[in-house]
């Protein structure tokens, strides 16, 4: 039970280069998973110097086992074990999850390794087996070939709705065990400890209903996925990419995940609570999953690629809206939203404000950089208190009527905090 004995053929010709240096066993094994993996970070913590994980053993080898087999299994990065990868074998997960547990004398021994793994094996029926073979096969599919299939798809229009997957059942000090020190440092600061949790203290992390974990570094939300509880989350400034994890938080009414490298918003939409969006300076050029969320009051999706705002037509209780530097040449879509008071459309590709006639709301707007020839029909939104129009081809007669039409509006070319 070697990590010797997997991805043999990728890294045979090295280890037999090591062979012959006389590497004990517990070195050939580190050795072999750096080839692996191309990296040590996927070693356990006893093979990575640190002492009070004790000396290599039996169980070193377990370890090993655990992260090389999810990484053939799934294709992805055994860093940390993500159930997603597996939700068709939940019993293979949580095997898989002991045998990586960084306390040495957590994790399974190999007899009850091999008996576990035999349990497993045992006959199955037909279709079964079927879908397991289907598992395994998409999963050796190249990761570039996935994207592209991805790209392809066709999405479908009027979907049902969406229905958010119950999350399964977590062993919460399995799930502890398995976070990274970012993650467990952040969890502790947002329930005030600092020594490891303890069972109750687990309880209060499931049961957050508030957490930021902005400016972190983070790329994946993976830890996130059981805490069903959470209304309001902010993950902005990090370098998270995909919002999958967070497809079944079925109670979220705000997040803010600005200023990451987010392209696909299509995870959030059975979300329907959502009260407050805030995703701008991403890489999202379709919004469509938007017009989801009916009870949306706040939505900034500035900085991005974004060019058209007819799924913003549905969300009649939107009051904020600032969709600022993108693509935006039709402002048609807005004109039911007769609630808005703020509205931030500069640096976009506008040339005519008329859809806005109905807003009689309207407190705020910012329309500066775009392509107007005039101010029509701003002059009717008499409850305007501030207008940007700067960067616009508007002749000071047009200001100037506007001024005198609504008196109690603050007038600027540019923004001005």
């Amino acid at each position: 039970m070697k990590i010797i004995d997997f991805g043999l053929a990728k890294v045979a010709p090295s280890l037999g280069q090591a062979i012959i240096a006389k590497l004990n066993h517990f070195d050939l094994s580190l050795f072999a998973q750096s080839m692996v993996f191309d990296s040590l970070d996927y070693a356990p913590p006893e093979q990575q110097g640190l002492t009070r994980y004790g000396q290599p053993s039996s169980k070193t080898d377990v370890f090993a086992f655990g992260k090389t087999l999810y990484r053939l299994l799934t294709g992805e990065s055994p860093q940390t074990l993500h159930p997603k990868h597996l939700a068709s074998t939940p019993d293979l997960f949580d095997l898989l999850c002991d045998c990586v547990d960084r306390m040495p004398e957590k994790r399974v021994d190999i007899m009850t390794l091999y008996s576990r793994l035999s349990t497993l094996s045992s006959p199955v029926s037909q279709e079964t087996a079927e879908q397991k073979t289907l598992l395994l096969s998409s999963a050796y599919q190249p990761a570039e070939q996935k994207k592209i299939e991805k790209l392809i798809e066709n999405p479908i229009e009027n979907p049902v709705p969406v229905i958010p997957t119950p999350p399964r059942i977590v062993n919460k000090r399995k799930w502890w065990n398995q976070l990274e020190v970012s993650w467990k440092n952040l969890f502790k600061k947002a329930i005030a400890i600092d020594e490891e949790p303890s069972d109750i203290d687990l309880d209060k992390i499931f049961q957050l209903q508030t957490l930021d974990c902005s400016w972190n570094e983070i790329s994946d939300l993976e830890p996130l996925r059981p805490l069903t509880q959470l209304q309001a989350l902010v993950c902005s400034y990090n370098q998270i990419s995909d919002l999958e994890p967070l497809s079944a938080l079925s109670q979220l009414q705000r997040l803010d995940c600005a200023s990451n490298n987010i392209s696909d918003i299509e995870p959030l939409q059975a979300l329907t609570q959502m009260q407050e969006i805030i995703i701008n300076s991403n890489k999202i050029n379709n919004i469509k999953y938007i017009s989801r969320f009916i009870q949306l009051q706040i939505l900034d999706c500035a900085y991005n690629k974004v060019s058209d705002l007819e799924p913003l037509r549905p969300l009649t209780q939107l009051q904020v809206l600032d969709c600022a530097s993108n693509k935006v040449s039709d402002l048609e879509p807005l004109r039911p939203l007769t609630r808005l008071q703020k509205l931030d459309c500069a640096s976009n590709q506008v040339s005519d404000l008329e859809p806005l006639r109905s807003l009689t709301h309207l407190q705020k707007l910012d329309c500066a950089s775009n392509q107007l020839s005039n101010l029509e029909p701003l002059p009717s939104l008499t409850q305007l208190q501030e207008l940007i129009y700067g960067e616009n081809p508007i002749s000071q007669t047009d200001v100037e009527a506007f001024q005198k039409a609504v008196p109690n509006c603050r007038v600027d070319k540019h923004f001005v905090g």
